[in-house]
């Protein structure tokens, strides 16, 4: 399954790790200055 999440903050990354670990295709969507750090 696909899932876009929108925010790569702490909870984004986390939610987006975890769908991806039970093997889900992630894309995550974030500001340009989050993305950088």
């Amino acid at each position: 399954m696909n899932f876009i999440v929108l925010g790569a903050g702490a909870i984004g990354c986390y939610v987006g790790g975890r769908l991806a670990a039970h093997g889900h295709s992630v894309c995550l969507v974030g500001r340009p200055r989050a993305l950088e750090a």
